[in-house]
């Protein structure tokens, strides 16, 4: 080698200088030099030591790993080190690291298959700088009303004027909560605040999952989502663990209870209803805001001339597909393919076919000019392309699973 030659005659600068390397280079190499030949092969792999390759577990050791991870499926690499120091076969010698367990799982297929990860496109939640720019909504947790039951209220309030657009209640229950607030419940309160305050620029919600898909590591929009979409109206979520981002709408849970819940009996949900309506003009028109000085009516009287309007007869012709199209091109989303060669994408089963195997994992992607999504596995050999459900207006409008009647529900139409 060029720079052990020029290092019988040479200093390690004057050789820098001729070969064209730093100085600290040619100290590498000549110390490498002083071992031999050895020392001059190129390195390739992971250093010696306690380095289980992925495709050479050692024998004995390996199998104390293998029986203990067959004899307890759920335990991952930290826990097999403290399995590891505690079995008599293995506790004299020192365990291997993590991500060493975690490629001998790997090699002998006893961890859990990687899924990718996707999330819906993000919509950036503005700082409101003109009325009906933002609104907050929000279920309050449910109490009980004597006479009605288990109820809750779904509260909708304007972030800049501090509007109270509207308190809705439902009824979950008698004695006990019997259900959980539906996409339907949902609708029927956006559309009452809609049809008298116009449509908002966002909506802005925490993550419950009738908004976003929670249970899943590549959430689909929810139906609710979609017909939001649809009206012009996209939805913004709160960071998740900073219930400060929905500080406003928090605040309005404890008025309603306060100014009408509290101490009071309703013989019917109807008349909870009208002292809900009852009350909110006095907030909105009298009672002046603690931050504004006075009533937000007052305060901001070009909240009542929104020109987003929304009419409810007229629901079906503003809802433009278009924008839902949008959105969902900007999205990826993963399933696994069931043993009936189907997957599911917004609880909507789609049949692929017997070429389509169990466990073949998916990347589904939407081409808004054909309006069909593109199902390609994992390793690109099988392709198809499918008519969405669900993205009917009709759908959208009723969403499947959400059809009860006013009395099932509990909700004032």
């Amino acid at each position: 080698m060029k720079i052990l030659e020029l290092a019988k005659t040479h200093t390690d600068p004057a050789i820098a200088a001729l070969v064209g390397v730093r100085p600290v280079t040619v100290r590498k190499w000549r110390r490498r030099g002083r071992t031999g030949p050895a020392g001059l092969a190129t390195r390739r792999g992971r250093p010696s030591g306690r380095s289980w390759a992925a495709g050479d577990p050692p024998g004995p050791e390996g199998g104390v790993v293998a029986e203990i991870r067959t004899a307890h499926p759920g335990w991952g690499p930290q826990s097999l080190q403290l399995a590891w120091a505690d079995d008599p076969r293995t506790a004299a010698q020192p365990a291997p690291s993590c991500a060493t367990l975690a490629r001998f799982l790997r090699a002998k297929e006893l961890s859990r298959r990687y899924r990718h990860r996707s999330q819906l496109p993000a919509v950036p939640r503005p700082v409101p700088t003109t009325v009906h720019e933002t609104w907050q909504m929000d279920a309050r947790g449910h109490s009980q009303v004597p006479a009605l039951g288990q109820v809750t209220l779904i509260n909708l309030g304007d972030c800049y004027s501090r509007l109270r657009l509207l308190s809705q209640a439902v009824v979950l229950g008698t004695t006990r909560a019997e259900r959980h607030l539906n996409v339907r419940d949902y609708q029927q309160a956006l559309r009452r605040a809609f049809t008298e305050w116009g449509l908002p620029h966002t909506l802005q919600v925490d993550h419950e999952s009738v908004f976003a898909d929670n249970d899943t590591a590549s959430p689909y929009p929810t139906p609710l989502h979609l017909w939001l979409l649809a009206l012009g109206v996209p939805l913004t979520f709160s960071r998740v663990y900073r219930p400060t981002d929905q500080g406003a709408i928090e605040r309005q849970h404890q008025i309603w209870e306060a100014q009408v819940l509290r101490g009071q009996t309703f013989p019917t949900l109807a008349a909870l209803q009208a002292a809900l309506d009852a009350r909110r003009e006095v907030l909105n028109r009298r009672l002046p805001h603690r931050l504004l000085g006075q009533a937000p009516l007052l305060a901001f009287p070009e909240a009542g001339e929104n020109p987003r309007r929304y009419c409810a007869a007229t629901e079906a012709a503003q809802l433009d597909l278009a924008r839902i199209d949008t959105y969902l091109a900007q999205a990826r989303f993963f399933r696994l393919v069931s043993s009936a060669h189907t997957l599911s994408l917004g609880g909507h089963v789609y049949y692929l076919g017997r070429p389509w195997r169990r466990g073949t994992e998916c990347e589904v992607t939407y081409h808004p000019e054909a309006r069909q999504w593109r199902v390609c596995a994992a390793d690109r050999q099988l392709e198809q392309w499918l008519a969405p459900k669900g993205l009917e207006v009709a759908a959208l409008m009723h969403p499947a699973g959400s059809a009860r009647g006013p009395q099932e529900s509990g909700t004032i139409s």
